[in-house]
């Protein structure tokens, strides 16, 4: 303790390191990202500064730290590996680090993020592809997924995410395929599969997930909204319910609060404004107090919605200004929503024109994308202007584009309620 260290001292620290770095993967891949933290910083501390091993231990820190909602402690432990790795020349260290702090500024500065990601992927792919680096190369593949998912191309999703699921399966990253197995869950809620393939998907990755608690929750989430589309409510909120309380066991405060995201698409199927608000104001709290703006940005715009469904026109157009400070040009999801929230509220000022304006080129972004149940509820919400400013034709045209996608998707709720919207249009 009072000498300087010798070689016996730094064998002893990197015999320590090891063990503790073996257990803070473990922790990762559990999902307990308070224990994989700990571990982890522990793990480092035994490493000299200069000593490879520790490089590669930083972006593991750094994800753990992400996900436990220490995006400030994330951020600083990213910027000592990028510098790192620079400085001694590792391209492979750069790269890892590269992407995992990627990862982290979708949470802290998204804008113009996927331009950004796919610029570095264009290098950082090869290098790991030449250094036989089946972890670097899961997570680049799982990055890849992230931006095609601002994007809302949930096919390309699939395709990025089988790549990350095999490379890290290879690699025995059990938590980067933890992450890529319930995000492909996700894909299949808000792409062009169909409600019951996506059942079909979540119960498979239940199987596959090894009863891996991350796994689950994420896959419940999905399920849940899968569910709400079936007109399954109860069974619905028993899912969220579950889904939240895993994400809280292990600690993931601000996972939890995504799922707020799922339980107000539930509560607004069900009819129930009012709990819709509840949940997504839980979910704007959290992001908001943690300093995350990539889902901020979305809550608020969906929050928007909610009040212009509710008549409270003030509050829609402050979270529309909130939505829109936060969100990035190219998360096609969050503008398409703050456009048609944007038409909307300008047609219930008297601005039905303008406010048909918008919505109408909320639908011709979301056309873009495979986004189903978004495409639908962009043309209903066009309709809905369209009928305020008398124009009935182009409303029913509008509606019944809304409708065939929802039963393309087999989301029958909304089908119905699109239905009956059509049979209430006044005849021309």
């Amino acid at each position: 303790e009072l000498a300087a260290p010798d070689e016996r001292v730094r064998a002893l620290g990197a015999r320590g390191s090891e063990r503790l770095s073996t257990a803070g993967r473990r922790a990762l891949t559990s999902g307990d990202m308070a224990a994989a933290g700990n571990l982890l910083e522990r793990a480092v501390a035994l490493r000299d500064l200069t000593d490879p091993a520790r490089l590669a231990l930083l972006p593991d820190l750094g994800e753990a730290l992400t996900d436990a909602g220490d995006l400030v402690g994330a951020e600083r432990v990213l910027d000592e590996a990028l510098r790192g790795a620079r400085a001694v020349g590792d391209r492979g260290s750069e790269g890892h680090a590269t992407i995992v702090r990627l990862l982290l500024m979708e949470s802290t500065e998204p804008k113009n993020l996927s331009e950004v990601a796919l610029r570095e992927l264009e290098w950082v792919i090869p290098v790991f592809e030449e250094l036989g680096d089946h972890l670097g190369l899961a997570r680049a593949w799982r990055l890849t997924a992230d931006v095609r998912w601002a994007q809302a191309r949930y096919g390309d999703v699939d395709e990025a995410l089988e790549r990350a699921i095999s490379y890290a399966h290879e690699a025995g990253a059990g938590w980067v395929e933890a992450e890529s197995l319930g995000m492909y869950t996700g894909a299949g809620v808000f792409g062009s599969t169909p409600v019951e393939a996506g059942i079909e998907r979540c119960e498979r990755t239940l199987s596959q997930g090894r009863s891996n608690q991350l796994v689950e929750a994420l896959a419940l989430r999905s399920m849940a909204a899968l569910r709400a589309m079936q007109g399954r409510t109860d069974e619905a909120r028993e899912l969220v319910g579950r889904s939240v309380g895993i994400f809280e066991d292990l600690g993931l405060w601000l996972r939890a609060a995504f799922v707020s995201e799922t339980a107000a698409f539930v509560e607004r199927l069900a009819g129930d404004s009012e709990a819709a608000e509840r949940a997504l104001r839980g979910g704007f709290d959290v992001s908001e107090k943690l300093g995350e703006l990539g889902f901020l940005s979305t809550v608020a715009a969906l929050l928007a919605k909610v009040m212009l469904e509710r008549g409270r026109l003030d509050e829609a157009e402050s979270f529309i200004a909130a939505g829109a400070a936060a969100a990035a040009d190219d998360d096609l999801t969050t503008q398409v929503l703050l456009l048609s929230a944007r038409g909307r509220a300008l047609a219930a000022r008297g601005d039905r024109k303008e406010g048909a304006r918008l919505c109408g080129e909320a639908a011709v972004l979301a056309e873009q994308t495979d986004d189903v149940n978004m495409r639908a509820e962009a043309l209903q919400d066009l309709a809905e202007v369209l009928l305020l400013a008398g124009e009935v034709e182009r409303s029913r045209e509008a509606l019944s584009g809304a409708l065939q996608l929802f039963e393309a998707k087999g989301n029958v709720v909304s089908a119905a309620a699109a239905r009956d919207l059509l049979e209430q249009l006044p005849q021309g």
